[in-house]
């Protein structure tokens, strides 16, 4: 029975050995992944396995007004559900995404089902998990008439400290003047864990997304007829890590925690820090580096939750904006797949 369990050790050290190397090894280029600032209410938009990792039914919409006060100015929809699924000693999770972003020239979205497998170990739980789905990206072309705003000579709308552009019509004649698109095949993997320790949770994190970097080809017609153009979607590497404290009896909740999102030439992390009231009322303050100060804060009404942060740019683009709204709504249900502990935890999605 050792030599039995001995093996199975073995096996299961291979295994997790392999996905960190299939992890580690992704090919990393340029981001392209989208901003969230309450990153940690919606696990699922950058790691897999966090699918089904809570033990309710989770529905979420989320909405992103980026740059405000910008014109043309991005905005993203995050639309997700995920849920666990028992099936006899295994634990299982599924779930679904929808991903939005549109500006006036450019749109992509993102369609994706999710799936889980979670086991005991060390003391707590361990998932790995897979996404595959279908990424789509357009670009207006046939609103190419107004990119004069802004830009040179042109422009009717030009202010004094515009700089003029000399090379308007070189930029205006090399962009495709109709609507082109393209989508490909999108793959990502992730792996969670999580543990309980005394009076807290400890959780961290890491996928990458895009590991395919799909291929999304495009045709557009030219001087010397149809073109086609090949962009290659980069991958993204995601770590998280936190933990939720309870103070008096989950009075008081203390929830620090952070994101990293990088690739070979661009590192970007965020931290958080929450606190929750009676499971009832919540606020925090989170740091996006060289980006943005957020503040956040929301309500649970009873299996419903509201969320909203708003980002005070500190840098670049952001800095000359009214700052970028994010806004949440989610629906929970509970589940009975295990029994009840005296600081049931949820992972990082508790209020």
């Amino acid at each position: 029975m050792a030599f039995r369990r001995y093996n199975n050790m073995k096996k299961l050290v291979r295994y997790i050995f392999l996905c960190l190397m299939i992890l580690c090894f992704a090919p990393l280029r340029a981001q392209a992944d989208i901003q969230t600032s309450m990153y940690w209410a919606v696990p699922t938009q950058f790691n897999p396995s966090m699918a089904g990792c809570d033990s309710a039914i989770n529905v979420i919409v989320s909405h992103r007004l980026q740059w405000t006060g910008l014109d043309k100015a991005p905005q993203r929809t995050f639309i997700s559900g995920d849920s666990p699924y028992q099936f006899g000693k295994k634990r299982l999770g599924f779930g679904a995404n929808l991903l939005q972003d549109r500006t006036k020239y450019f749109e992509s979205s993102t369609t994706s089902g999710q799936a889980s497998y979670s086991m005991k170990l060390f003391g707590g739980r361990f998932a790995v998990g897979l996404q595959v789905g279908a990424v789509r990206m357009k670009f207006n072309g046939s609103r190419i008439s107004s990119l004069a705003d802004g830009f040179g000579e042109n422009s009717s709308t030009q202010s004094s400290d515009t700089i003029p552009n000399p090379d308007y019509e070189t930029l205006r004649d090399s962009l495709p003047h109709s609507d082109v698109s393209g989508s490909g095949f999108d793959i990502g993997l992730g792996l969670y864990y999580e543990r309980k320790v005394r009076n807290s949770v400890f959780y961290g994190g890491f996928s990458v997304m895009h590991l395919n970097e799909p291929s999304l080809i495009t045709t557009t017609s030219g001087q010397n007829g149809y073109q086609k153009e090949v962009f290659r979607l980069p991958s993204t590497i995601y770590f998280i890590a936190g933990c939720n404290i309870y103070i008096n009896n989950a009075l008081f909740v203390i929830q620090p925690s952070v994101l990293v999102r990088s690739n070979s030439s661009v590192t970007e992390a965020n931290f958080t820090l929450r606190t929750t009231f009676k499971n009832r009322f919540w606020c925090g303050v989170s740091y996006r580096t060289n980006d943005a100060l957020i503040l956040m804060a929301g309500a649970n009404i009873k299996a419903f939750r509201l969320y909203y942060s708003y980002d005070m740019g500190i840098s670049g683009i952001a800095k000359t904006s009214k700052g970028s709204h994010e806004f949440m709504a989610s629906y929970s249900y509970k589940m009975e797949l295990e029994k009840k502990k005296r600081h049931p935890h949820k992972s990082i999605r508790l209020l």
